[in-house]
């Protein structure tokens, strides 16, 4: 029997994502290829969504910091970047549940849209390293596009960094 929950609290739309409940957190039980298309699909509906990419260290801290499990809760998608997630996902009903890390998920989105000219915008690290992601992701994927990017603020000494 398949376990859900969809700890949603400020979302506009109904869940279309199933969750599993795990410590508190809506975990999404997917396979990369069924997050790609996810993703697709809220581009064409105009949803703005965002994607965690969690594994078991995440959902320790969303036990203790109330903010971290809200935005895992909040999270468009909470993937199972981690083999724990997995199993409880399997065991929980969803026999197609597969890891779904960031590393696997950046390169195959860039993979998945840069045909069809799908603008991407990157956040986080230090300037150095979002210049150097960029960089490489350019030459790897021709035709990406990257609309922009930005820097948290304790790289940028308490200002927004946008590059």
């Amino acid at each position: 029997m398949k376990q859900q929950i969809a700890p949603r609290q400020n979302s506009q739309r109904a869940h279309s994502v199933p969750r599993v409940n795990i410590l508190g957190v809506g975990v999404t039980p997917s396979s990369l290829p069924q997050v790609i298309a996810t993703l697709g699909k809220w581009r064409e509906e105009g949803r703005r969504e965002y994607v965690c990419c969690t594994a078991v260290h995440g959902l320790v801290e969303a036990q203790r910091d109330a903010e971290v499990r809200s935005a895992l809760n909040r999270a468009g998608l909470a993937t199972t970047d981690g083999m724990p997630l997995v199993w409880w996902c399997r065991l929980s009903g969803f026999s197609d549940a597969g890891r779904v890390c960031g590393p696997d998920l950046l390169p195959a989105m860039c993979e998945a849209t840069r045909q069809h000219g799908y603008r991407h915008y990157f956040y986080g690290g230090s300037r150095r390293v979002v210049e150097k992601l960029v960089s490489r992701l350019t030459q790897r994927y021709s035709g990406l596009v990257v609309a922009n990017t930005a820097i948290p603020r304790s790289h940028t000494g308490g200002r927004r960094g946008r590059h």
